[in-house]
């Protein structure tokens, strides 16, 4: 079935061993590959970025069709044609994300889907970020 070809993990990251802002992250492989796409939350995340350690350093910055999407969200990508078949860039999928008690970034590297958050550890923000990745699991179908 579906959960099959995914490869999933959750977990916590501090980019510091003495950091206060601990991230909660959710990382799935899947069989498809997308080059790399970042999508962040215009406020309140710090500009770390699980997963790839350059952050933006040669992305491009794009703009959807969705005005309200671009008000809220930047994206950043190495191939605009893989950003408009990204299966998350959707209006449902995005309004999801909105309705957390805490901020969800994306990023993609290739093959592999990174949700993340900060957290502070919150141990009920776990079943909540399962719940976010079974919704992406919906939302991909692949």
């Amino acid at each position: 079935g579906l959960l099959s070809k995914w490869i999933i993990q959750i977990y916590t990251y501090s980019v510091y061993a003495n950091a206060s802002h601990v991230y909660l992250v959710s990382q799935a492989n899947v069989p498809k590959t997308y080059g790399r796409i970042l999508v962040r939350r215009r406020k309140g995340l710090l500009n770390i970025h699980i997963g790839e350690v350059f952050g933006k350093r040669g992305l491009q910055k794009v703009s959807l069709e969705w005005q309200d999407f671009n008000k809220k969200y930047d994206v950043y990508t190495s191939d605009s044609e893989k950003v408009t078949s990204f299966e998350l860039l959707h209006p449902v999928f995005m309004e999801t994300l909105e309705a957390l008690p805490f901020q969800v970034n994306i990023e993609v590297v290739d093959n592999v889907i990174y949700l993340y958050a900060r957290a502070n550890t919150n141990p009920s923000y776990y079943p909540m970020m399962l719940d976010l990745l079974q919704k992406a699991f919906q939302e991909m179908k692949l």
